[in-house]
């Protein structure tokens, strides 16, 4: 069915049924982005459906017309107005700047799709578009400017969720201008001989009315900052910094700057140029505007010498120096020919972009040439070749020259140079110093003429310092039809001054570190020809780098007038180190030259405080270590202590391997002195420094105590022990004894007492033992202890030994020719008993007759063959420890004799009479005889007058049997026969 048979059907079927339909009304507003035409009223209620005619606001637009024919609806009403626009901040940029362009739609359809035209077609840059977005809907591209980028551009709206989609574009075209700079030349090398001349141009095109400010730029790095040592002036010269500011006046917006390049051997010209612009754009913005870059290549070198004139068998040599883009091929020609590859030596130095060639012809003949030097770049740089350099080869040179010297101030000396000619040529031959001839005065010149050859000397009266310099000979002759002139090679003259030390001794105390620096300063000269090459240093003619190990050196060369300061850091410092300090500066040639200064070390020995006993000679030592002597000042509060002073003895000093000691004796200190300082002071003889040390006196210590060892037969005996102390001084808080570790207060065996008094104290102690004194048992360690503090005691022990000691036998009286034998024995505890002697009459006994031995406590004498002279008073003495314990024992010795010759010779039937007598007998002895050892029963008479007993035996009528050995004797003793 068509709507049209619909609509009649629905007529027709409301006929039917007899109903009428009233016409919808609708209200007229402007729509979104309009306004209605002025012939109709907003508000007016007119039959919905009905068209009226809108305009769309400026800017907007419908299609391709701005006025639309729109259906009035209730509600809101349609519209179709829609403004699409390109917006861009600018319209001019300049190369490589950064564009920014936005297309926007303000629209109530939806947006699908944006596209980005230039001149007509699509733009390489097509942006991004976000769908989704509410109107207004942005699309925006971003690029850097190229040259190609100048035109005209829009976008497109593609407007609609589904097909058929209608399109809308920018009613207005943006156009942009893209500010380009050019540079001429064209070439991006561009290769120059030194002396010729590059134009430059940069071109600025697309300019409107801006003043444009342009800078020439060397080196792209300077990243465009306008700086003396990177820029080209846009001029004829270079290396100054400098602008131009111009207004554009061409008709095709053009502005031109051209400078001239001049090249030059100066390795900076080869480089890179370019140009920049700067400019305030439409928005008042600065821009700037840069040039490609072009790279300028210099090339081209000197020849030295141009000319050189030379004698038969001199040697000859000419440098060429080139500048250029990579390493050339150097070859030497003389006279067109080259010469060979050994001859010349080349270098090239890639930072400077520089080639030195050198070529050396060794003892050349007479000639004239002509010397080129060839380079030979690879690639486009091709061949070039130098101006040509004349050698000039006569038989005429210096045959002698003087050799460098270096002379030691106030020295005399002469220099010689000599010139050989070729007959006919009369030369001219001067001396020259630093490049000026020498005046006559200080220096006296002496010519001498030997046929051809022509002799100068220089003499030098006294060396100064303003002789130092560069000298050399000037030969002046004529030949060629012009006058020559040939100098012979330079000598440097040096005049050195003797190094030296700000302080020329050096002293080290013990207030000071224990290491010294020194310096030592050299006036040298600034030639590399005598430059010091190093630097020792020497003590005691040790050299310090390889003979010690307690030194470390610096050298540095402080100014450019050549002087020179070495320092040298001596450390661990002691007497043995001091004495002489060299520095000797080594230069180029000649012999060092010496500085001398002196060390002298003291460092005195601290004096600690001394505590003293009273009553007694104190010794008191003061010390320094020193290499120099020092006499010593002795003080007591301050005061000098004379040399005849009771209290003080004042000894000689001795000096022992660097250490001088001074001692002062202290006499009768008492303990009635306070505290009392005593110093000593050094006066050093030879630097006459000085130093001080000082020690405090105090008296604390013990006045009296027991010895160490002592030894005591059973009895009752007391110990003492004395404790002083300066009165000044707090007194002791407590005194007690002690035996063998224990405290002895309240042991029934002893008895204690303590007397103080101001600056002593005293106890004593009663050593009572069982009642009768003390014992064997009561031998030990005793130790009186005096207390100050917890921390400060004072303690004095000795060993106290009680003993017994005993001699035998009890018997006093012996006959002689008997064997008789002495003991003595030691009862105690503990005693060790280091040795045993005895002596008769205070004299020392010994072997053979006297035999000694010892065995445990036990001491053994025995006498062999008594005789009466062993009469006497025996004494046994044991040594223990630093003590001698002794007993003695008084003995007799009676003799027996025989009264008839020893030997007797009879005839058998004679009768002898025997006859015997014995001193110091008692009345109860009684004389025996004995024949070959048996008694003798018969035969015997006596007889006695005291103090004699006497005895004869008679033999009758003599037999064989009768002969033997007759003894008589006393209990055990017996005569010899």
């Amino acid at each position: 069915m068509t709507p049209l048979n619909w609509v009649n059907g629905l007529v027709m079927c409301l006929s039917v049924v007899g109903l009428v339909r009233t016409q919808e009304k609708c209200s007229i507003s402007a729509p979104e982005f309009s306004r209605l035409d002025t012939t109709i009223t907003a508000g007016e209620q007119v039959d919905s459906g009905t068209t009226f005619r809108v305009f769309c606001d400026t800017g907007f637009q419908l299609g391709s017309s701005s006025v639309a024919e729109v259906p009035c609806v209730t509600g809101q009403m349609p519209s179709s107005c829609r403004k699409v626009e390109v917006i861009t901040y600018n319209t001019e940029y300049a190369l490589g700047s950064e564009i920014v362009m936005t297309c926007k739609i303000t629209a109530l359809d939806t947006v699908s799709g944006v596209r980005w035209i230039k001149d007509g077609a699509d733009f390489r840059e097509q942006g991004e578009f976000a769908a989704g977005q509410s109107s207004p809907f942005q699309s925006i591209v971003t690029f850097t400017a190229a040259a190609e980028d100048a035109g005209t551009y829009n976008c497109e709206a593609t407007l609609g969720t589904a097909a058929p989609f209608t399109t809308e574009t920018a009613l207005i075209d943006v156009s942009l201008t893209i500010l380009a700079a050019e540079m001429t030349p064209a070439e991006e090398t561009v290769y120059l001989q030194i002396g010729e001349t590059l134009p430059l141009a940069c071109t600025f095109k697309n300019l409107a009315t801006y003043m444009l400010t342009i800078t020439w730029l060397r080196d792209p790095s300077e990243s465009g900052s306008c700086t003396p040592a990177g820029e080209v002036e846009p001029a004829t010269e270079t290396g100054k910094c400098k602008v131009v500011s111009m207004y554009n006046t061409d008709v095709d917006d053009t502005v031109v700057s051209r400078p001239n390049l001049q090249a030059s051997s100066d390795p900076a010209v080869s480089n890179t140029y370019s140009c920049k612009g700067v400019y305030n754009n439409i928005a008042n913005n600065k821009e700037v505007i840069t040039s490609a870059a072009r790279n300028v290549v210099v090339r081209g070198f000197t020849i030295q010498p141009t000319s050189l004139s030379l004698g038969v068998g001199d040697d000859a040599a000419f440098t060429c120096e080139t500048v250029g883009e990579s390493e050339p091929t150097a070859v030497w020609l003389l006279d067109s020919v080259p010469q060979a590859s050994s001859l010349f030596s080349s270098v090239y130095t890639p930072s400077t972009r520089a080639t030195k060639s050198v070529l050396s012809l060794v003892s050349v003949t007479k000639q004239r040439s002509a010397v080129v030097c060839r380079m030979t770049y690879p690639g486009e740089g091709g061949e070039i070749n130098s101006q040509p350099a004349t050698l000039s080869v006569y038989s005429i040179g210096f045959v002698t020259s003087p050799q460098d010297r270096a002379f030691d101030k106030g020295e005399s000396y002469e220099m010689t140079c000599s010139l050989r000619t070729e007959p006919g040529i009369v030369p001219t031959v001067s001396w020259y110093k630093d490049g000026s001839a020498l005046p006559g005065g200080r220096y006296s010149g002496d010519v001498n003429n030997e046929g051809t050859l022509y002799t100068n000397l220089l003499y030098f009266v006294s060396a100064a310092t303003g002789d130092r310099g560069e000298y050399y000979c000037k030969a002046e002759f004529y030949i060629d039809s012009q006058t020559k002139t040939m100098d012979s090679d330079p000598v440097n003259v040096y005049v050195r001054s003797a190094p030296f030390f700000p302080n020329t001794q050096y002293q080290v105390s013990d207030d000071v570190a224990d290491s010294r620096i020194f310096y030592c300063f050299y006036l040298g000269d600034a030639d590399p020809g005598i430059g010091v090459e190093s630097v020792s240093w020497w003590v005691n003619s040790v050299d310090v780098t390889t003979g010690l190990d307690n030194f470390a050196l610096e050298n540095s060369q402080f100014n450019k007038a050549g002087n020179w300061r070495s320092q040298m850091t001596m450390s661990n410092l002691s007497p043995s180190l001091a004495g002489a300090v060299e520095c000797r500066y080594h230069c180029g040639f000649g012999a060092p030259v010496i500085g001398e200064g002196l060390l002298y070390v003291h460092r005195a020995v601290a004096m600690p405080t001394e505590t003293l006993t009273a009553s007694h000679t104190y010794t008191i030592t003061c010390s320094t270590q020193t290499n120099e002597p020092a006499t010593v000042t002795w003080k007591k509060d301050g005061n000098k202590i004379l040399i005849n002073d009771a209290n003080f003895q004042i000894q000689p000093r001795t000096i022992d391997n660097y250490v001088q000691t001074n001692t002062l004796i202290v006499n009768n200190w008492s303990s009635s002195n306070d505290v009392t300082a005593i110093s000593c002071g050094h006066t050093y003889e030879t630097s006459g420094s000085k130093q001080a040390s000082s020690t405090n006196l105090i008296y604390k210590g013990f006045t009296g105590a027991p010895r160490q060892n002592t030894y005591y037969s059973p009895s009752s005996k007391v110990l003492y022990c004395s404790f002083g102390f300066t009165y000044t001084l707090p007194a002791p808080t407590q005194a007690q004894w002690f035996k063998d570790g224990q405290d002895v207060a309240g042991n029934s065996r002893f008895e204690e007492n303590i007397t103080k008094q101001t600056g002593n104290w005293e106890i004593s102690l009663r050593i009572v033992g069982d009642g009768q004194g003390g014992t064997i048992a009561d031998s030990g360690s005793y130790t009186c202890k005096f207390t100050f503090s917890a921390d400060e005691t004072y303690e004095k022990s000795a060993n106290i030994f009680f003993y017994t000691l005993t001699a035998g036998p009890v018997e006093t009286e012996f006959y002689d020719s008997a064997t008789l034998t002495l003991s003595c024995v030691l009862d105690s505890q503990n005693i060790a008993i280091s040795g045993v002697q005895w002596r008769k009459g205070g004299n020392l006994l010994s072997e053979p007759v006297f035999t000694g031995e010892l065995q445990d406590s036990t001491a053994a004498l025995t006498i062999s063959q008594v005789v009466p002279d062993n009469s006497g008073t025996y004494t046994c003495e044991f040594a223990v420890a630093d003590e001698t314990l002794t007993t003695t024992k008084s003995i007799e010795i009676r003799s027996i004799e025989m009264l008839v010759d020893e030997f007797i010779t009879l005839k058998e039937g004679d009768s002898v009479t025997l006859s015997c007598s014995v001193q110091y007998y008692s009345t109860d002895h009684f004389i025996n005889w004995y024949k070959d050892g048996t008694l003798v029963p018969t035969g015997v008479s006596s007889s006695r007058s005291h103090p004699t007993l006497t005895s004869k035996l008679k033999i009758l009528n003599v037999q064989t049997d009768d002969l033997g050995e007759y003894r008589c004797g006393i209990g055990d003793s017996r005569s010899t026969a």
